[in-house]
């Protein structure tokens, strides 16, 4: 088959990661991959940027071209000129911005079907947010070629929001949106016009959504995707086990210079002392509790995704450290520590939290989301299947608790580690997945084809 998946960027976790994965997967099955993105930060030769500059007009493409290059930089503190060459290239942005609808003048998007050079079979969208592609696009796409799209948050279910939350207005409309500062942030409330305009779009189109949970699935079958869904699939995401497995751990601290014998607590998020997802201000509680408790040894906390500086609490210390594109060496990360820890407040699904279990380390998660899918909770359930502890979102003592159980209890997460590895090497194979995503759009092309 001709695969051509679509998202934001090539680099980084979630449906970065997950694109990219299947985007390899594909690739080593023998199947013509390619994968389109809004900003291209890799150098891989098959993934090709969506080059707005290129489908705009004389004065436009300067603007594009310098924007591509700041948003390359990855820099926070570039943001506000990002921003600034998005609304000069296209001035109808000021006024939608102003008003609060939804970004979608992004010209590129009309031609994304021609980059690779060859007939698509195939079209695979993921995350659509991150100022690069025009929604408005979907129904002349999905006529043109069979679409799937897979979800990675719930942006596609809302007026404005990647996660809405508690907030339930999703279901019939939105407006009066409680919180418009939650990412992608909007500047006046126009979350009524934007939910209306997704689902006119989507009552023009007809894709498949694939939803990585069943906590996904039953949102998508109460939300305006309804609309244009032709069907609906459940496909757990799969990780590479022969990257992400148990390793020595004495051999994994020597490689990465850490000691030999202090307890370690691994997190991994992207940009996680900023992105409201994650939860870092209630994990930073809950390890502030820790530094107030009695133990043999200091506790080093790694936090793996952010600007590189270290925080002391007491004896516990935080070290944060850049986000790490060598999946080994986040791998020995994994096999180095005693447990991992997910705060996230929103999770659709979690897939650091695969990567550690399939390592062999326990887990310490909020039971938000999807995340319950695969951690299975000690002491709720038995020994035999149990691999972390789930802890209710927000509540940093139940977490520090947990922390504490875990560390104090050596056999406990020895125990749950193998669980772990084991549910893991059953469930959330790549490979398992990558078959599973072939099957279905197998069956999607048939059926185009009857």
């Amino acid at each position: 088959m001709n695969i051509l998946q679509v998202n934001s960027t090539d680099i980084g976790g979630g449906a970065a990661g997950s694109a990219r994965a299947l985007h390899n997967a594909y690739r080593e099955i023998g199947h013509h991959s390619w994968l389109v993105v809004g900003h291209k930060l890799g150098s891989d030769n098959d993934t090709l940027p969506i080059g707005h500059d290129l489908a705009s007009s004389w004065w436009q493409r300067p603007l594009w071209q310098a924007e591509n290059k700041v948003t390359r930089r990855r820099s926070r503190s570039l943001r506000a000129l990002r921003y600034a060459l998005l609304m000069a290239s296209e001035p109808r942005r000021i006024s939608d911005w102003y008003h609060g609808r939804e970004d979608f003048y992004f010209p590129g998007t009309a031609h994304l079907l021609a980059l690779p050079g060859h007939a698509i079979d195939i079209l695979h969208l993921h995350n659509l947010h991150g100022r690069y592609f025009d929604l408005r696009r979907l129904p002349e796409l999905s006529v043109e070629v069979p679409t799937v799209l897979s979800l990675h948050d719930t942006w596609l279910l809302s007026g404005h929001c990647a996660y809405s939350l508690g907030c339930e207005r999703w279901r019939e409309g939105c407006g009066h949106c409680p919180d418009l500062s939650l990412y992608p942030a909007i500047f006046r409330d126009a979350t009524a016009e934007n939910w209306q305009r997704k689902r006119d779009i989507y009552a023009r189109s007809r894709y498949y959504v694939v939803a990585p949970s069943n906590w996904i699935a039953r949102k998508v079958a109460a939300s305006p995707l309804q609309a244009g869904l032709v069907d609906m699939r459940v496909i757990q995401y799969g990780i590479d086990l022969a990257c992400f497995k148990p390793g020595d751990r004495t051999e994994a601290r020597r490689a990465l210079g850490l000691s030999e014998d202090q307890p370690i607590v691994l997190m991994v998020a992207n940009d996680i002392r900023h992105n409201p997802w994650k939860g870092f201000s209630d994990a930073h509680a809950a390890l502030e509790q820790l530094s107030a408790r009695k133990r043999q040894k200091p506790l080093l906390v790694l936090v793996i995704g952010d600007s590189p500086a270290e925080e002391y609490l007491g004896d516990v210390t935080i070290r944060y450290l850049p986000y790490e594109r060598d999946r080994a060496v986040l791998a020995r990360y994994y096999q180095a520590a005693d447990l991992f820890l997910n705060a996230s407040i929103a999770e659709l699904w979690g897939m650091v939290i695969t990567e550690a279990l399939a390592c062999g380390i326990p887990v310490v998660a909020t039971d938000v989301g999807g995340v319950s899918e695969q951690v299975i909770s000690w002491p709720e359930n038995s020994l035999d299947s149990a691999n972390g502890v789930l802890v209710p979102g927000g509540d940093s003592t139940a977490m520090a608790d947990a922390i504490t159980r875990l560390l104090d209890d050596e056999p406990m997460r020895q125990v749950l580690g193998e669980n772990g590895t084991r549910r893991t090497a059953n469930a959330f194979d790549l490979n398992h997945q990558a078959a599973k995503y072939l099957a279905y759009y197998r069956e999607i092309i048939a059926a185009r084809d009857v």
